[in-house]
């Protein structure tokens, strides 16, 4: 790490603008974030390269807290193996709170722009990611992969995304957690002939996603390709969640309602959602934010 190889303890108000390079476990604060270890109020701003697994903006691996802190250099997984590259956290086992990136990553499997792989028992809530991903399979604008018992809520993501394989999505290219009142504005593509799964939210859902929706400017790929979610698993739930018709250029999504641009741009197309506490709109000028 940039400041921190492991950190065990607590690191408050920090920072560091340095680029770091190593094989794996590499982050641009910390290269290992322990359990019951905290990072808060802090940064890093220099460019993180990795050879192996568990690259981060911020942190390589995060089994800890990491609250109100942010990267904004690039990230990249250079070995075709590579696996969890994140914006922020190469791989999340903990929690990520009121934090964001907006560096480019790149990587191979669980390629994410603020998180590559959120997995085990993990939460990602109230954040953001606004750097371009690409990546090869199971990518996604703010986590490649959404695992079983973990959860995204409260949080977006703004740059385009590019998957060269399968599981490509705006938000997540993989959901078999829980992901509620989220949403993705980027342009989604899988441009390589195997690509299966390709969502303007989710690229392959096998979780729940509640009140999100997508309004990526295009949203391309070869099969099972949807405005929302490209493929949703039959035992899966999609609650509540919309995408833009016209900006997507999908007509159709494996869940989801489509509804189009002036639509989306109305409070009373989203029945249900808390416009009080949780989301604001200014009806016919924005979507929900």
């Amino acid at each position: 790490g940039g400041l921190v190889g492991e950190n065990i303890g607590a690191i408050a108000q920090s920072y560091s603008t340095g680029s770091v390079s190593g094989d794996s476990f590499v982050g641009g604060l910390v290269g290992n974030n322990g359990g019951v270890s905290i990072v808060t109020q802090s940064y890093s701003t220099g460019s993180v390269v990795g050879n192996g697994s568990y690259i981060g903006g911020l942190a390589g691996l995060n089994n800890g807290t990491i609250t109100q802190s942010y990267a904004t250099g690039s990230v990249e997984g250079n070995d075709s193996a590579s696996f969890g590259v994140g914006g922020l956290v190469g791989d999340n086992r903990g929690t990520v709170i009121q934090s964001f990136s907006t560096g480019s990553v790149v990587g191979s499997s669980h390629v994410g722009g603020l998180v590559g792989n959120n997995g085990g028992v993990s939460i990602v809530t109230q954040s953001y990611s606004t750097g371009s991903v690409s990546g090869d399979v199971v990518v996604g604008g703010l986590v490649g992969s959404n695992g079983g018992v973990s959860t995204v809520t409260q949080s977006y993501s703004t740059g385009s995304v590019v998957g060269n394989g399968s599981y490509i999505g705006g938000l997540a290219g993989l959901n078999n957690g829980t992901i509620t009142q989220s949403y993705a504005t980027g342009s989604v593509e899988g441009n390589d002939s195997a690509t299966f799964g390709v969502g303007g939210l989710v690229g392959y859902n096998y979780g729940t996603v509640i009140q999100c929706y997508s309004t990526g400017v295009s949203v391309s790929g070869l099969m099972n390709v949807g405005g929302l979610i490209g493929y949703n698993n039959e035992d899966s739930s999609v609650i509540q969640s919309y995408w833009d018709t016209e900006t997507s250029g999908q007509n159709s999504s494996s869940g989801g309602t489509g509804k189009t641009t002036a639509e989306m741009k109305q409070q009373a197309t989203f029945a249900g959602w808390d416009f009080i506490n949780i989301w604001g709109i200014i009806n016919t000028n924005t979507y929900p934010y």
